[in-house]
Protein backbone atom coordinates (compact mmCIF):
# COMPACT_ATOMS: atom_id res chain seq x y z
CA UNK A 1 0.00 0.00 0.00
CA UNK A 2 2.75 2.40 0.61
CA UNK A 3 3.85 2.22 -2.59
CA UNK A 4 0.73 4.21 -3.71
CA UNK A 5 2.60 7.36 -1.57
CA UNK A 6 5.27 7.05 -4.82
CA UNK A 7 2.72 7.04 -7.64
CA UNK A 8 0.23 9.69 -6.36
CA UNK A 9 3.26 11.59 -6.46
CA UNK A 10 4.36 10.40 -10.06
CA UNK A 11 0.49 11.27 -11.35
CA UNK A 12 0.90 14.68 -9.74
CA UNK A 13 4.23 15.59 -10.94
CA UNK A 14 3.16 14.79 -15.08
CA UNK A 15 -0.18 16.81 -14.34
CA UNK A 16 1.06 19.61 -13.47
CA UNK A 17 4.39 19.25 -15.78
CA UNK A 18 5.06 21.86 -18.55
CA UNK A 19 3.03 19.64 -21.60
CA UNK A 20 5.67 19.18 -25.08
CA UNK A 21 3.86 17.11 -28.49
CA UNK A 22 7.75 16.45 -29.10
CA UNK A 23 7.49 13.49 -27.97
CA UNK A 24 5.40 12.57 -30.83
CA UNK A 25 9.45 12.40 -32.76
CA UNK A 26 9.18 8.90 -30.95
CA UNK A 27 6.09 7.50 -33.44
CA UNK A 28 8.03 9.28 -36.35
CA UNK A 29 11.57 7.45 -35.55
CA UNK A 30 9.87 4.00 -35.24
CA UNK A 31 8.19 4.08 -38.57
CA UNK A 32 11.21 5.18 -39.66
CA UNK A 33 13.54 2.45 -38.23
CA UNK A 34 10.15 -0.44 -39.36
CA UNK A 35 10.13 0.87 -42.85
CA UNK A 36 14.17 -0.11 -43.22
CA UNK A 37 15.24 -3.20 -41.58
CA UNK A 38 17.96 -3.88 -43.47
CA UNK A 39 20.26 -1.17 -42.49
CA UNK A 40 23.97 -2.10 -40.82
CA UNK A 41 25.26 -1.54 -37.67
CA UNK A 42 27.98 1.05 -37.64
CA UNK A 43 31.58 -0.49 -38.07
CA UNK A 44 32.69 1.11 -34.20
CA UNK A 45 29.27 -0.16 -32.94
CA UNK A 46 30.49 -3.99 -33.83
CA UNK A 47 31.89 -6.52 -31.70
CA UNK A 48 35.70 -6.07 -31.79
CA UNK A 49 36.52 -9.54 -30.51
CA UNK A 50 35.55 -11.08 -34.14
CA UNK A 51 36.49 -9.11 -37.01
CA UNK A 52 38.49 -6.48 -35.79
CA UNK A 53 41.58 -7.11 -38.09
CA UNK A 54 40.19 -7.57 -41.08
CA UNK A 55 37.29 -5.15 -41.08
CA UNK A 56 37.90 -2.57 -38.71
CA UNK A 57 34.57 -3.84 -36.35
CA UNK A 58 35.16 -2.06 -33.35
CA UNK A 59 37.63 0.61 -34.19
CA UNK A 60 36.64 4.15 -33.52
CA UNK A 61 34.30 3.70 -30.58
CA UNK A 62 34.57 6.51 -27.92
CA UNK A 63 33.27 5.73 -24.90
CA UNK A 64 30.93 8.61 -23.95
CA UNK A 65 31.64 8.89 -19.84
CA UNK A 66 35.21 9.66 -20.81
CA UNK A 67 34.76 12.98 -22.55
CA UNK A 68 33.65 16.26 -21.43
CA UNK A 69 29.81 16.19 -20.71
CA UNK A 70 29.54 12.70 -20.77
CA UNK A 71 28.75 13.52 -25.00
CA UNK A 72 30.65 12.49 -28.26
CA UNK A 73 29.27 13.04 -31.65
CA UNK A 74 29.41 9.73 -32.71
CA UNK A 75 27.27 7.71 -34.78
CA UNK A 76 24.42 5.17 -33.28
CA UNK A 77 22.03 4.89 -35.87
CA UNK A 78 22.33 3.58 -39.68
CA UNK A 79 23.58 5.78 -42.04
CA UNK A 80 20.33 5.88 -43.47
CA UNK A 81 19.19 7.95 -40.81
CA UNK A 82 22.09 10.61 -40.67
CA UNK A 83 20.99 13.77 -40.41
CA UNK A 84 17.25 13.17 -39.89
CA UNK A 85 15.72 14.78 -36.74
CA UNK A 86 13.43 13.30 -34.78
CA UNK A 87 13.47 15.36 -31.32
CA UNK A 88 13.01 18.78 -31.15
CA UNK A 89 12.90 20.21 -27.71
CA UNK A 90 9.97 22.34 -27.24
CA UNK A 91 10.27 25.61 -24.98
CA UNK A 92 8.94 25.05 -21.97
CA UNK A 93 9.78 23.45 -18.67
CA UNK A 94 13.03 21.14 -19.12
CA UNK A 95 13.20 21.27 -22.32
CA UNK A 96 13.59 24.79 -22.48
CA UNK A 97 16.66 24.74 -20.73
CA UNK A 98 18.40 21.57 -23.03
CA UNK A 99 16.90 23.35 -26.21
CA UNK A 100 20.40 25.39 -26.75
CA UNK A 101 22.09 22.89 -25.91
CA UNK A 102 20.84 20.27 -27.90
CA UNK A 103 20.97 22.59 -31.01
CA UNK A 104 24.52 23.40 -30.18
CA UNK A 105 25.58 19.72 -30.38
CA UNK A 106 23.57 18.77 -33.82
CA UNK A 107 25.15 21.98 -35.39
CA UNK A 108 28.76 20.85 -34.80
CA UNK A 109 27.75 17.57 -35.69
CA UNK A 110 26.15 19.15 -38.83
CA UNK A 111 29.32 21.06 -39.79
CA UNK A 112 31.29 17.95 -39.56
CA UNK A 113 29.11 16.15 -41.87
CA UNK A 114 29.24 19.19 -44.32
CA UNK A 115 32.64 19.79 -44.46
CA UNK A 116 33.71 16.02 -44.67
CA UNK A 117 36.07 13.38 -43.25
CA UNK A 118 37.85 14.90 -40.39
CA UNK A 119 41.36 15.57 -41.96
CA UNK A 120 41.09 18.98 -41.01
CA UNK A 121 39.31 21.07 -43.63
CA UNK A 122 40.51 22.43 -45.87
CA UNK A 123 41.81 20.06 -47.51
CA UNK A 124 44.99 20.18 -50.23
CA UNK A 125 44.46 17.77 -51.60
CA UNK A 126 41.57 16.65 -54.07
CA UNK A 127 39.95 12.93 -53.78
CA UNK A 128 37.38 11.55 -56.17
CA UNK A 129 35.50 7.90 -55.71
CA UNK A 130 32.78 6.40 -54.77
CA UNK A 131 30.56 9.33 -53.31
CA UNK A 132 28.17 6.53 -51.40
CA UNK A 133 31.32 4.86 -49.68
CA UNK A 134 32.09 7.95 -48.97
CA UNK A 135 29.12 8.84 -46.98
CA UNK A 136 29.38 5.34 -45.43
CA UNK A 137 32.91 6.43 -44.07
CA UNK A 138 32.41 10.01 -42.92
CA UNK A 139 30.40 9.04 -39.40
CA UNK A 140 32.93 6.90 -38.82
CA UNK A 141 35.67 9.31 -39.33
CA UNK A 142 33.86 12.09 -37.18
CA UNK A 143 33.48 9.75 -34.44
CA UNK A 144 37.10 8.55 -34.57
CA UNK A 145 39.15 11.90 -35.39
CA UNK A 146 36.40 14.27 -32.89
CA UNK A 147 35.93 16.16 -35.27
CA UNK A 148 32.55 17.92 -33.86
CA UNK A 149 33.90 18.93 -30.24
CA UNK A 150 37.09 20.37 -32.24
CA UNK A 151 34.29 22.19 -34.29
CA UNK A 152 32.33 23.39 -31.11
CA UNK A 153 35.78 24.40 -29.52
CA UNK A 154 36.47 26.46 -32.53
CA UNK A 155 33.35 28.18 -33.02
CA UNK A 156 32.98 29.28 -29.50
CA UNK A 157 36.79 30.57 -29.55
CA UNK A 158 36.31 32.44 -32.36
CA UNK A 159 32.76 34.23 -31.37
CA UNK A 160 34.27 34.57 -27.67
CA UNK A 161 37.21 36.52 -29.45
CA UNK A 162 34.53 38.76 -31.12
CA UNK A 163 32.97 39.37 -28.47
CA UNK A 164 29.57 39.52 -29.51
CA UNK A 165 26.56 41.49 -27.75
CA UNK A 166 22.94 41.82 -27.77
CA UNK A 167 22.65 44.39 -30.37
CA UNK A 168 25.96 43.53 -32.71
CA UNK A 169 25.40 43.12 -36.46
CA UNK A 170 27.48 40.26 -37.81
CA UNK A 171 29.02 38.91 -40.38
CA UNK A 172 30.41 35.60 -40.86
CA UNK A 173 32.26 35.08 -44.08
CA UNK A 174 32.10 31.28 -44.66
CA UNK A 175 28.61 29.81 -43.34
CA UNK A 176 27.62 26.92 -45.73
CA UNK A 177 28.00 25.26 -42.87
CA UNK A 178 26.20 27.27 -40.71
CA UNK A 179 28.04 26.38 -37.28
CA UNK A 180 29.20 29.91 -36.35
CA UNK A 181 26.39 31.56 -37.98
CA UNK A 182 23.25 30.28 -35.73
CA UNK A 183 24.80 30.71 -32.70
CA UNK A 184 25.74 33.69 -33.18
CA UNK A 185 22.29 34.30 -33.97
CA UNK A 186 21.78 33.11 -30.87
CA UNK A 187 24.16 35.99 -29.23
CA UNK A 188 23.14 38.83 -31.05
CA UNK A 189 19.19 38.52 -30.64
CA UNK A 190 18.78 43.07 -31.03
CA UNK A 191 21.06 43.10 -33.84
CA UNK A 192 21.64 40.25 -36.61
CA UNK A 193 23.82 38.08 -38.73
CA UNK A 194 24.44 38.10 -42.38
CA UNK A 195 25.57 34.61 -43.42
CA UNK A 196 27.72 34.41 -46.62
CA UNK A 197 27.46 31.40 -48.39
CA UNK A 198 29.94 30.36 -51.63
CA UNK A 199 27.97 28.46 -53.71
CA UNK A 200 24.31 28.56 -54.73
CA UNK A 201 23.48 25.48 -53.19
CA UNK A 202 25.12 26.25 -49.87
CA UNK A 203 23.06 29.90 -49.82
CA UNK A 204 19.96 27.71 -50.23
CA UNK A 205 20.84 25.04 -47.55
CA UNK A 206 20.90 27.97 -44.80
CA UNK A 207 17.66 29.63 -46.13
CA UNK A 208 15.92 26.40 -45.80
CA UNK A 209 17.26 25.87 -42.24
CA UNK A 210 16.23 29.24 -41.50
CA UNK A 211 12.79 29.34 -42.64
CA UNK A 212 11.97 27.10 -39.65
CA UNK A 213 12.78 30.45 -37.77
CA UNK A 214 10.51 33.52 -37.07
CA UNK A 215 11.69 35.85 -39.27
CA UNK A 216 13.15 38.37 -36.95
CA UNK A 217 15.42 35.67 -35.97
CA UNK A 218 16.66 34.33 -39.20
CA UNK A 219 19.96 35.71 -40.86
CA UNK A 220 20.18 37.33 -43.63
CA UNK A 221 21.57 35.20 -46.46
CA UNK A 222 24.15 36.46 -49.30
CA UNK A 223 25.51 34.04 -52.10
CA UNK A 224 28.83 35.10 -53.34
CA UNK A 225 32.46 35.65 -52.59
CA UNK A 226 33.89 37.62 -50.15
CA UNK A 227 34.64 40.37 -52.84
CA UNK A 228 30.84 40.53 -53.04
CA UNK A 229 29.78 41.35 -49.88
CA UNK A 230 29.86 45.01 -50.32
CA UNK A 231 27.54 45.48 -53.27
CA UNK A 232 25.48 42.62 -51.02
CA UNK A 233 25.42 45.11 -48.06
CA UNK A 234 25.72 48.81 -49.25
CA UNK A 235 26.42 51.25 -46.48
CA UNK A 236 26.14 48.91 -43.94
CA UNK A 237 28.94 48.29 -41.37
CA UNK A 238 28.83 45.46 -39.07
CA UNK A 239 30.32 45.09 -35.18
CA UNK A 240 31.55 41.78 -35.76
CA UNK A 241 33.22 39.79 -38.93
CA UNK A 242 33.67 36.27 -38.00
CA UNK A 243 34.82 33.13 -40.11
CA UNK A 244 36.25 29.67 -40.60
CA UNK A 245 38.56 28.67 -43.39
CA UNK A 246 37.13 32.27 -45.09
CA UNK A 247 40.85 33.26 -46.53
CA UNK A 248 42.23 30.10 -47.65
CA UNK A 249 41.60 30.10 -51.03
CA UNK A 250 41.80 33.78 -51.73
CA UNK A 251 44.53 34.41 -53.65
CA UNK A 252 44.72 38.08 -52.67
CA UNK A 253 44.70 38.13 -49.27
CA UNK A 254 45.84 41.79 -48.94
CA UNK A 255 43.07 42.82 -50.64
CA UNK A 256 40.89 40.83 -48.78
CA UNK A 257 41.77 42.27 -45.39
CA UNK A 258 41.27 45.61 -46.87
CA UNK A 259 37.80 45.47 -48.02
CA UNK A 260 37.05 43.46 -44.15
CA UNK A 261 38.48 46.63 -42.49
CA UNK A 262 35.76 48.85 -44.63
CA UNK A 263 32.90 47.03 -43.49
CA UNK A 264 33.73 47.43 -39.65
CA UNK A 265 32.23 50.21 -37.71
CA UNK A 266 35.08 51.94 -35.99
CA UNK A 267 35.31 49.86 -33.23
CA UNK A 268 34.90 46.49 -34.67
CA UNK A 269 36.68 43.39 -34.38
CA UNK A 270 37.18 40.69 -36.87
CA UNK A 271 37.89 37.07 -35.71
CA UNK A 272 39.25 34.39 -37.78
CA UNK A 273 40.34 30.73 -37.24
CA UNK A 274 42.29 29.55 -40.44
CA UNK A 275 43.34 26.29 -41.17
CA UNK A 276 47.44 26.38 -42.51
CA UNK A 277 47.61 23.98 -45.10
CA UNK A 278 51.13 23.88 -45.67
CA UNK A 279 51.08 22.46 -42.18
CA UNK A 280 48.75 19.75 -42.80
CA UNK A 281 49.81 16.35 -41.96
CA UNK A 282 52.14 14.57 -44.49
CA UNK A 283 51.06 11.00 -45.79
CA UNK A 284 54.61 9.69 -46.14
CA UNK A 285 55.24 10.52 -42.65
CA UNK A 286 52.33 8.06 -41.73
CA UNK A 287 54.31 4.81 -42.84
CA UNK A 288 57.86 3.26 -42.17
CA UNK A 289 59.23 3.83 -45.78
CA UNK A 290 62.41 1.70 -45.24
CA UNK A 291 60.64 -0.59 -46.98
CA UNK A 292 60.56 1.37 -50.48
CA UNK A 293 64.53 1.48 -50.30
CA UNK A 294 66.35 4.87 -49.96
CA UNK A 295 66.15 5.97 -53.55
CA UNK A 296 62.39 5.68 -53.94
CA UNK A 297 61.67 6.95 -50.17
CA UNK A 298 63.75 9.57 -50.81
CA UNK A 299 61.90 10.63 -54.23
CA UNK A 300 58.22 9.75 -52.47
CA UNK A 301 59.42 12.68 -49.56
CA UNK A 302 60.48 15.00 -51.93
CA UNK A 303 57.41 14.65 -54.41
CA UNK A 304 54.79 15.32 -51.52
CA UNK A 305 56.64 18.22 -50.17
CA UNK A 306 56.09 20.17 -53.58
CA UNK A 307 52.78 19.60 -53.05
CA UNK A 308 53.21 22.36 -49.77
CA UNK A 309 55.30 24.43 -51.97
CA UNK A 310 53.76 25.57 -55.07
CA UNK A 311 54.05 29.28 -55.40
CA UNK A 312 51.14 30.17 -57.81
CA UNK A 313 48.65 27.85 -55.47
CA UNK A 314 46.86 30.28 -53.18
CA UNK A 315 46.11 27.61 -51.05
CA UNK A 316 50.02 26.75 -50.31
CA UNK A 317 51.70 29.62 -50.99
CA UNK A 318 51.04 31.65 -47.75
CA UNK A 319 51.45 30.72 -43.80
CA UNK A 320 50.13 32.16 -40.84
CA UNK A 321 52.99 35.33 -40.70
CA UNK A 322 51.74 36.02 -44.15
CA UNK A 323 48.16 36.44 -42.83
CA UNK A 324 49.13 38.70 -40.11
CA UNK A 325 51.14 40.79 -42.55
CA UNK A 326 48.56 41.34 -44.76
CA UNK A 327 46.28 42.81 -42.20
CA UNK A 328 48.78 44.79 -40.80
CA UNK A 329 48.94 46.19 -44.22
CA UNK A 330 45.47 46.76 -44.57
CA UNK A 331 45.45 49.24 -41.94
CA UNK A 332 44.34 46.61 -38.78
CA UNK A 333 46.42 45.59 -35.47
CA UNK A 334 46.04 42.18 -35.48
CA UNK A 335 47.06 39.16 -33.30
CA UNK A 336 47.41 35.75 -34.10
CA UNK A 337 47.77 32.59 -31.82
CA UNK A 338 48.80 29.06 -33.33
CA UNK A 339 46.77 25.98 -32.28
CA UNK A 340 48.38 22.90 -33.23
CA UNK A 341 46.38 19.76 -33.05
CA UNK A 342 46.50 16.01 -33.43
CA UNK A 343 43.48 13.92 -33.84
CA UNK A 344 42.96 10.33 -35.09
CA UNK A 345 41.83 9.32 -38.35
CA UNK A 346 40.53 5.81 -39.34
CA UNK A 347 41.92 5.28 -42.66
CA UNK A 348 39.84 2.85 -44.91
CA UNK A 349 40.21 1.30 -48.21
CA UNK A 350 38.15 4.13 -49.48
CA UNK A 351 40.62 6.72 -48.62
CA UNK A 352 43.50 4.68 -50.12
CA UNK A 353 41.47 4.15 -53.38
CA UNK A 354 40.71 8.25 -53.42
CA UNK A 355 44.33 8.91 -52.80
CA UNK A 356 45.90 6.83 -55.50
CA UNK A 357 42.85 7.49 -57.97
CA UNK A 358 44.70 9.14 -61.24
CA UNK A 359 41.75 11.27 -62.14
CA UNK A 360 40.10 13.94 -59.52
CA UNK A 361 36.69 15.52 -58.93
CA UNK A 362 37.82 19.08 -59.64
CA UNK A 363 41.07 21.13 -60.92
CA UNK A 364 42.85 20.36 -57.76
CA UNK A 365 44.97 17.05 -58.37
CA UNK A 366 44.45 13.44 -56.81
CA UNK A 367 47.36 12.86 -54.02
CA UNK A 368 48.79 9.97 -57.12
CA UNK A 369 47.84 13.10 -59.81
CA UNK A 370 50.75 15.16 -57.85
CA UNK A 371 53.00 12.08 -56.83
CA UNK A 372 52.82 10.65 -61.04
CA UNK A 373 54.95 14.01 -62.02
CA UNK A 374 58.05 12.80 -59.99
CA UNK A 375 57.85 9.00 -59.50
CA UNK A 376 57.43 6.58 -62.61
CA UNK A 377 54.64 4.40 -62.72
CA UNK A 378 56.51 1.38 -60.47
CA UNK A 379 57.35 4.09 -57.90
CA UNK A 380 54.14 5.18 -57.61
CA UNK A 381 52.60 1.29 -57.41
CA UNK A 382 55.29 0.64 -54.82
CA UNK A 383 54.14 3.72 -52.91
CA UNK A 384 50.52 2.47 -53.09
CA UNK A 385 51.20 -0.87 -52.19
CA UNK A 386 53.34 0.11 -48.74
CA UNK A 387 50.60 2.59 -47.81
CA UNK A 388 47.49 -0.27 -48.46
CA UNK A 389 50.04 -2.83 -46.39
CA UNK A 390 50.56 -0.31 -43.35
CA UNK A 391 47.27 1.84 -43.44
CA UNK A 392 44.15 0.03 -44.60
CA UNK A 393 41.80 -0.28 -41.48
CA UNK A 394 44.15 1.53 -39.11
CA UNK A 395 43.62 4.52 -37.10
CA UNK A 396 46.45 6.96 -37.09
CA UNK A 397 47.49 10.28 -36.27
CA UNK A 398 46.73 13.27 -38.24
CA UNK A 399 48.30 16.74 -37.29
CA UNK A 400 46.57 20.01 -38.50
CA UNK A 401 47.83 23.58 -37.68
CA UNK A 402 45.06 26.56 -37.15
CA UNK A 403 45.45 30.33 -36.75
CA UNK A 404 43.29 32.47 -34.88
CA UNK A 405 42.93 35.79 -36.00
CA UNK A 406 41.43 38.78 -34.10
CA UNK A 407 41.93 42.62 -36.07
CA UNK A 408 40.80 45.63 -34.95
CA UNK A 409 41.37 49.22 -36.91
CA UNK A 410 44.83 50.30 -35.61
CA UNK A 411 43.14 53.55 -34.72
CA UNK A 412 40.50 51.53 -32.58
CA UNK A 413 42.89 49.25 -30.72
CA UNK A 414 45.43 51.99 -30.02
Amino acid sequence: PEGRFHLSQATLYLATAPKSNSTMGFFDALAAVEQEREAEVPTHLRDANRDKEGFGHGEGYMYPHAYRDHWVPQQYLPSFLQGKVFYQPGELGYESGVRVEVQRHREAQLAAMVEGEGLGPPEVLTFTGDLAGRARDQWLQRAVSGAGQRLAAQRDRVLAAAGLRRHHLALDLNASSGLLAWEALRRTPEGGVYALARTPQDAQALAEQAARLPDPERPMVLQGEIEDVPSAVGDLRFDAIVGRNALTRVPDKLAAARLLAALLVPEGVISLAEAVPRHTQRLYALIDLAPLGQPLASQLVAAEEVIYREAGDPMVNWDEEDLRAAFESAGLAPTLALEHTRSDLYVTPAHLARWFALSAESGRPSYAGHLQRHLDPAGLAAVEQAMAQQLANRTVPWASTTAYLVARLRQAAA
